[in-house]
C-alpha cells in the first residue's frame, strides 16, 4: 500500500475517421502528492516528456513527404482537471512551486511546450479520460468495457463526438492522455 499516485499515459494516433492506438505508459510518481491538481500536472509532465514530444519528432519525420507542410502533425494533450488545465496554460500557482524538489519536475519546462504550441491542450470530460484504464480499479463491467473502448480494445463503435476532433483529411494528430489515481481526498 501506498499513497503515492499513479501516473498513466496512453498515446494513439488520431485522423478524421479514424485512431490507431501507439503506446502506453503506467508508473507509481516518486513522491506523495498533496493534491489531485499536482498529481495530475506530474502525470502531464510525464506524459509530455516521455511519449509526446519524442512520438511528435518520429511522426514529423516519418510522414514529412506525405502531408501538406501547411498543416503540421499536431500533439493534442486530453485534460480533464480544469485546475490543472489552467496551470498549464498560464504557467502560474504559487502553491505548487515546490515540486520540482519534491518530484523532481520542471513545470517551466512543461508550461514552454504548451505556450510555444508544440502540445494543445484540450479538455476532456473524465468519463472519456483515455488513460484512466492504466490507473484505476474498476468493479463496474460497464465502465471497465467504456474504458477498452476509449483505447480501442473490443469492438469498433465510433468514439464519441467530444473526444474525437474534426480533422481534414490528411490531418494527423498524437493525443497524449493522462490520468492519476491519489489515495487522498480532492482539495
Amino acid at each position: 500500500y501506498t499513497l503515492k499516485s499513479t501516473s498513466g499515459v496512453f498515446m494513439k494516433l488520431m485522423g478524421a475517421n479514424t485512431h490507431w492506438p501507439l503506446s502506453a505508459l503506467s508508473g507509481k510518481q516518486g513522491a506523495v502528492s498533496h493534491s489531485t491538481t499536482e498529481a495530475e500536472l506530474i502525470a502531464a509532465a510525464l506524459a509530455v516528456r516521455k511519449e509526446g514530444i519524442p512520438t511528435l519528432l518520429i511522426l514529423e519525420f516519418l510522414f514529412k513527404n506525405f502531408r501538406d507542410p501547411r498543416r503540421p502533425i499536431q500533439l493534442v494533450f486530453f485534460e480533464d482537471n480544469q485546475t490543472s488545465m489552467r496551470i498549464l496554460s498560464t504557467g502560474r500557482n504559487q502553491t505548487l512551486r515546490y515540486m520540482g524538489r519534491t518530484h523532481n519536475v520542471d513545470m517551466a519546462w512543461v508550461f514552454e511546450r504548451f505556450k510555444n504550441r508544440q502540445v494543445h491542450l484540450q479538455y476532456c470530460k473524465s468519463r472519456e479520460q483515455a488513460a484512466d484504464i492504466f490507473t484505476k480499479a474498476f468493479d463496474n463491467k460497464d465502465k471497465w468495457r467504456k474504458v477498452c473502448h476509449l483505447i480501442g480494445f473490443g469492438g469498433f463503435r465510433k468514439l464519441s463526438t467530444d473526444i474525437v476532433p474534426k480533422l481534414s483529411m490528411g490531418d494527423f494528430k498524437t493525443t497524449p492522455t493522462k490520468t492519476q489515481n491519489p489515495k487522498h481526498t480532492r482539495r
